[in-house]
């Protein structure tokens, strides 16, 4: 993760539509947009896995339909090990070239226990790993007002981004945030980290 910033970026991030109506609609969005040249436009994947089918082809669209850089998000809830590398192919075979990286929130929300399922991954890390060796971009999640895991805790939050930096991940990204010192923080202290 560069924590120097070089310049603003622009991007657009979508939810996977729920049906035919929607995704009439996003096309139609992402047409009106596509003007504005923004910098990729992000997916997201839903709770628990739940859009994972339509994240995958959806993004995969946007690569063929698009000029536009695609980010796929992809989560380590509810899939095995090899579950991920077969999505991971999918969008490989798509022509998508960046991934965003996220553990996920367990069923019950973000402060919920953690419990992987049975050949599942249990950090954001692993995931990393395996998307960089297959030869992806990855990004990661960051949170300026912390982790709900964490605490809120910032020590342990930088100590997580740095421990994915070192994974592979070369970017990351915040959830919506309304103070930019607190985002100011988290950069501060991944370069006195020593965060490239």
């Amino acid at each position: 993760m560069n924590s120097k910033i070089r310049k603003s970026s622009f991007s657009l991030e979508f939810f996977p539509p729920k049906d035919e109506a929607g995704e009439t609609r996003l096309w139609n969005a992402l047409s009106q947009l596509q003007p504005l040249a923004p910098d990729f436009v992000s997916v997201t994947y839903g709770a628990g896995g739940s859009t994972r089918d339509r994240t995958i082809r959806v993004t995969s669209e946007i690569t063929k339909r698009t000029a536009i850089p695609t980010v796929a998000h992809l989560t380590c809830v509810g899939a095995t090990k090899n579950e991920l590398i077969e999505i991971l192919n999918q969008f490989k075979n798509s022509g998508i070239e960046s991934i965003l990286a996220l553990r996920g929130d367990p069923a019950g929300g973000p402060t919920a226990k953690w419990e992987s399922i049975p050949g599942g991954l249990n950090f954001a890390q692993e995931l990393v790993e395996i998307a960089v060796s297959m030869g992806f971009k990855v990004g990661v999640g960051a949170y300026p007002d912390g982790h709900p895991a964490s605490g809120h805790d910032l020590k342990k939050d930088i100590e997580v981004l740095l421990a994915k930096e070192k994974a592979g991940a070369s970017f990351a990204t915040t959830q919506f945030f309304f103070e930019v010192d607190k985002w100011q923080a988290i950069v501060d202290k991944l370069a006195a980290a020593g965060s490239k």
